[in-house]
């Protein structure tokens, strides 16, 4: 059974700024694009064959980032969301972005990753990037990064929103009360370390509404084709 520990957010604030601690943002509401379209992108080059469709069956690493549901429409790949969160100073909704696919590219504004058959680089303001310098990327890095990812995931990995919730994780708080902050980096470590920026404005901005966070950090590495992120994600509930 999960271990809920009421915090504070007034000792939250005063815990992070001294040691750095960890949290996230939610909605109430359910966003993005209502699509019905059954296109299909089809992404290939040498010996890879990537598809990307509309579907509401997502991987628990998304959900858990806020999306219940991809789009796939004219080259443009959106998303439906039912939470956002904190990344860093920005409060961040995938419902927000609109991510592009080319023969053998996905590209978020000024950020690309260009698949090969067995790697991929990775372009920032077209200068090629080691996404091992985590101070180069920003948000939307890291909503690219993870749609590329969930790209490569195979179909058994991934859920419905109603399967996520009934898994009840985060019992008894429901899923449209939690809020979640996010760190990143290459080593477990590091993204715990970067978490403390994402719970310090959560803090800020949440003192006094009676949120309290749930268990302890949750560490995860994600990736595909020889590169991984490392995230560490505090939730909280805020009745």
């Amino acid at each position: 059974m999960k271990n809920f520990r009421k915090i504070t957010l007034g000792a939250l604030l005063a815990t992070v700024t001294i040691i750095g601690f960890y949290s996230c943002n939610s909605d109430n509401n359910e966003t993005g694009v209502n699509s019905n379209s059954t296109e299909e992108i089809s992404v290939k080059t040498n010996s890879v064959n990537l598809v990307y469709v509309s579907t509401d069956l997502i991987t628990e690493d998304l959900l858990d980032l806020g999306v219940s549901g991809i789009n796939v429409n004219n080259h443009e790949i959106s998303f439906n969301t039912f939470n956002d969160y904190y990344f860093h100073d920005q409060i961040v909704n995938f419902s927000n972005y609109i991510v592009k696919e080319g023969d053998n590219y996905l590209s978020l504004d000024n950020s690309k990753i260009v698949i090969n058959a067995d790697n991929f680089v990775y372009y920032k303001g077209g200068q090629e990037i080691d996404l091992n310098n985590y101070n180069a990327l920003d948000e939307k890095d890291l909503v690219l990064l993870c749609t590329y990812v969930e790209f490569k995931a195979s179909s058994d990995t991934k859920m419905t929103l109603a399967q996520y919730e009934a898994k009840g994780r985060t019992k008894p708080c429901p899923i449209y009360n939690i809020r979640r902050a996010v760190g990143w980096g290459a080593t477990p470590d590091e993204a715990a370390s970067d978490l403390w920026y994402a719970t310090y404005e959560f803090a800020k901005e949440h003192m006094g509404d009676g949120c309290y966070s749930i268990g302890g950090v949750n560490k995860k590495t994600i990736g595909a084709l020889g590169f991984e992120i490392d995230l560490a994600i505090q939730s909280f509930c805020c009745p």
